[in-house]
């Protein structure tokens, strides 16, 4: 009973971070979308790649909520890239990726847009 009550904490907690670093990827997915500068830097061979590391605890939605001092198991990197793909359609991919019981986890999104009128 004590094994499988373990396991389903473990599996309750990966889910909270899952989900956490969802929203997150979401959250940067929707402000590189509305940056648009991003289209004059994309058309470019490297693209537009934006990248932050924050500490999350699994209670929290935003990185706002966290006080300095409060960290979590799992800190989570994020990182957006936008490319040109062809005509007026660009691709943004973000990933979060973070370490959960000594694994690589990541959750990736990705959106096609077309170019606003600049």
């Amino acid at each position: 009973m004590v094994g499988y009550t373990t396991m389903v904490h473990r599996a309750s907690v990966e889910s909270k971070r899952q989900a956490v670093a969802t929203m997150e990827a979401r959250a940067l997915l929707e402000r590189t979308r509305d940056y648009t500068p991003i289209f004059l830097y994309a058309v470019s061979p490297a693209g537009y790649e934006e990248t932050q590391s924050e500490y999350l605890l699994d209670t929290e939605s935003a990185a706002e909520d966290n006080e300095v001092g409060q960290r979590s198991a799992a800190q989570y990197l994020l990182n957006a890239r936008a490319a040109h793909v062809v005509g007026n359609i660009y691709s943004i991919v973000v990933r979060a990726t973070w370490q959960e019981d000594g694994r690589q986890r990541q959750v990736v999104l990705e959106s096609r847009m077309t170019r606003p009128d600049l």
